[in-house]
């Protein structure tokens, strides 16, 4: 790229700026393609260049800034596909503010779908001639439905550019993010033109991507990982990327590994599910040809790290090229735009082990010695220099001392600035001062974490501690040891919280069972999980429920809903 292009793309206030740019820098270049799978037949692919998107945005853009109501806010519901990029650069040409959502298959996604359309007061509903109708099939005559504009924008005739007026960027709302509501209802986080340019940045400076990256996604276009993570860093650093359904990764979700393989992709990731999913389907006769050898990049985040995971995924994946100093564990959240801390690229990962009673009371003490007595653990790498990260004591609000366990505090420009309609929790969690200097604000993440040899560590979710007699338990680090218990047990479906039980905190497990255990099975397997969890943490059982395949309660990003498994459960045991 000569030094001219490099100057004003380095001068872009937005990401449309950004598109703009390549567009005519390269109009011809390929930037994504859509992979549908059909069952033994290769998959059907559809494409966009850099110039095809941007004028599929323009035309988009001009037509809703024709409406009556030009500027509001609009909910995009579109299966997997190109269709949801071009709605999603459309809106933010018109300066109309994207809500990504997804279409409402089920009771539950419709009953999300529903509670976003209100909150955010949507005067849009944007999404394919084929899923409107689906849609409002399942509204049953819904008043607050009434008022909003559907439109299908696959049918969109070709507007004339001079139709499109470019809006003003920088500070205003780009889009609304709906956290996954993995420990409370689903807040919208809305986030600025000025915060996605910057997380783009930061992507970029964790990642080292260019113009020469080749990514593969599976990761929903409604959540974070996989919008700005995936599609729009695809799209500021100039490279190309292939995407395809959820659906079709947990169907075979060797399909991922296979299409970095044809592709020789450089980047790709998910969430820690996704490479422990890999490791449990592979087998020789599957993985004959294949070749890992490009994958630079294994971005691992959204949920817990866990080493065991990454340590199968490598020693499985190394005989088909996969480098251990691709695996990437990094840390973010939706708050902050996307990612917050993570390693330099193709470097290995930090693996330290630290004293599990001393972390049981609050500290992070680096261990060895006994095996039993020592818990493994991932580092997500540093913030960025730019960037100011503190634990800090949730009570008391004062910066921890070192080696101290407490909340993670983070001031960064890719930190939004509030919840959409919710003043208090905007205040509570964008609006923190440290009581030592009160130097601020500071975004609150509810997670919990420390610093350790320079390197954040995550222990859990604020929300989610489990304190019983004093002594403090990560109830991902309980799942884990329950689940690799009993065969019985499925992985990644289990939830541990404590109850409230003659005025004493209790532990209780909830678990998913495979199908083919019956019920005979059960008090056997019950003791097999209690019997662990006394062995690795010297703590009690109160009950082990034990529920069908895929009834756990999940957030629609697959995370662990802990709080309504504890609800689910007290509501039951009245």
């Amino acid at each position: 790229m000569d030094k001219h292009n490099e100057k004003e793309l380095s001068q872009s206030r937005s990401l449309v700026d950004v598109l703009t740019s390549r567009s005519r820098i390269h109009p011809n270049k390929l930037i994504f393609s859509h992979h549908h799978f059909e069952r033994n037949n290769p998959p059907k692919e559809i494409s966009l260049t850099y110039g095809q998107l941007n004028q599929s945005a323009i035309k988009i853009a001009s037509m809703l800034q024709k409406q009556n109501n030009p500027g509001g806010i609009a909910v995009l519901i579109y299966p997997p596909g190109l269709d949801y990029i071009v709605a999603f650069m459309g809106c933010l040409y018109a300066g109309v503010i994207a809500v990504p959502a997804y279409p409402p298959y089920s009771p539950i996604l419709f009953n999300r779908f529903k509670s976003i359309v209100k909150d955010c007061k949507a005067n849009y509903l944007l999404s394919t001639e084929d899923i409107i109708p689906l849609v409002k099939s399942q509204l049953n005559d819904d008043a607050d439905m009434d008022k909003i504009k559907w439109i299908a924008t696959d049918t969109i005739e070709n507007e004339p550019e001079k139709e499109f007026l470019s809006p003003g960027h920088n500070e205003e709302i780009a889009f609304i993010q709906y956290t996954s509501g993995s420990t409370s209802t689903p807040k919208g986080v809305c986030l600025t033109h000025d915060n996605l340019l910057d997380n783009s940045k930061a992507i970029n400076h964790f990642f080292g991507t260019s113009e020469q990256s080749r990514g593969v996604f599976w990761l929903p276009l409604y959540h974070d990982m996989g919008l700005i993570g995936g599609v729009l860093q695809t799209l500021f650093c100039g490279g190309s990327s292939i995407l395809f359904s959820p659906l079709d990764f947990l169907r075979q979700p060797l399909r991922w590994l296979k299409t970095i393989s044809s592709s020789k992709a450089t980047i790709s990731g998910g969430p820690n599910f996704a490479y422990d999913l890999c490791v449990r389907k592979a087998s020789p006769d599957q993985l004959e040809g294949l070749d890992l050898s490009s994958w630079n990049l294994a971005f691992n985040g959204a949920e817990p790290i866990r080493h065991e995971t990454m340590m199968r995924f490598y020693d499985t994946f190394k005989h088909y090229g996969f480098r251990y100093e691709a695996l990437y564990p990094c840390y973010g959240l939706a708050e902050s735009t996307l990612i917050v801390s993570g390693a330099l690229h193709n470097t290995p990962p930090t693996i330290t082990s630290f004293d599990k009673t001393a972390m049981n009371s609050n500290k992070a003490i680096q261990g060895n010695g006994d095996q039993d007595n020592l818990l493994t653990m991932v580092s997500c790498g540093r913030p960025r220099p730019e960037n100011r990260m503190v634990i800090v004591n949730p009570d008391t609000h004062k910066k921890c001392q070192p080696s101290e366990i407490g909340e993670i505090w983070v001031q960064s420009p890719s930190t939004a600035k509030f919840y959409l309609n919710k003043p208090e929790e905007t205040m509570t969690t964008f609006q923190a001062y440290l009581k030592d200097d009160m130097s601020g604000p500071f975004l609150r993440t509810g997670d919990l974490g420390f610093i350790h040899g320079g390197e954040l560590y995550i222990a859990g979710r604020l929300k989610d501690l489990i304190i019983i007699r004093g002594k403090n338990y990560y109830p991902s680090d309980i799942e884990a040891v329950v689940e690799k218990s009993h065969m019985a047990l499925r992985l990644g479906c289990s939830a541990a919280f404590s109850i409230d039980h003659e005025k004493e905190e209790k532990l209780v497990i909830v678990q998913e069972i495979k199908g083919d255990y019956t019920a005979d099975d059960h008090d056997l397997i019950r003791k097999t999980v209690s019997k662990a969890v006394m062995k690795y943490f010297k703590l009690e059982v109160h009950e082990v429920v034990l529920i069908k395949q895929n009834t756990i309660a999940k957030t629609s990003s697959g995370k662990i809903q802990r709080h309504a498994c504890k609800e689910n459960y007290l509501r039951e045991n009245k």
